[in-house]
């Protein structure tokens, strides 16, 4: 009975959390993990946020000062989450139209692809916003664009429950036209 209050008495026991062997030992008493600590851990204030989500998130929630701040803190305002999808996506998504703008006029890469290949553009024609697609265009946005799954064009992912839907296929189907991508590939300037 005196090895067990010895304080020299390791006992070696299966951890079922670690799948690993914890080293015990008997302490006037009371077994106690060798690696636990006695004394408080040191409490700090500081909470660790990436960058990269909190500049996504404040696009999809329109805080138009905070995104300014952290552009100028990244390295790239084109950078996308593990799903693909970029800053420009989700403000299209909640119609942020300024912080749109903004992204566009900083360089925004108005054709990155989601993992589906969604691209911005797919995105504001998904949500019928005319303005935003006109504005993507003007920058560059490739109206021809593809989805993966489906191969949809930007003309075709148009929900026809949305009141502006009619006037976007229209739009669509005219810059496409214009593009000879209907009219036997003739490429005409509008």
């Amino acid at each position: 009975m005196r090895a067990l209050f010895d304080d020299s008495w390791h006992k070696n026991i299966r951890s079922t959390g670690n799948k690993g062997i914890l080293r015990e030992r008997q302490q006037n008493g009371v077994l106690l993990n060798t690696n636990t600590r006695l004394e408080p851990k040191k409490q700090t204030n500081r909470v660790k946020i990436d960058l990269v989500i909190l500049f996504l998130d404040v696009a999809y929630e329109g805080q138009y000062e905070m995104l300014v701040k952290l552009a100028s803190q990244i390295d790239d305002i084109s950078v996308s989450n593990s799903e693909g999808l970029t800053a420009l996506h989700y403000a299209i998504c909640a119609s942020n139209h300024d912080i749109v703008q903004f992204l566009v006029e900083n360089g925004a890469d108005v054709n990155a692809l989601d993992v589906d290949g969604w691209t911005p553009l797919h995105c504001a024609a998904s949500c019928g916003n005319l303005p935003m697609i006109k504005l993507l265009i003007e920058y560059g946005a490739c109206p021809i664009a593809t989805t993966i799954s489906k191969s949809e064009t930007v003309a075709q992912i148009f929900d026809d429950s949305n009141e502006n839907a009619a006037v976007g296929i229209e739009y669509m189907s005219f810059v496409e036209e214009c593009m000879g991508v209907v009219n036997d590939s003739k490429v005409v300037n509008f």
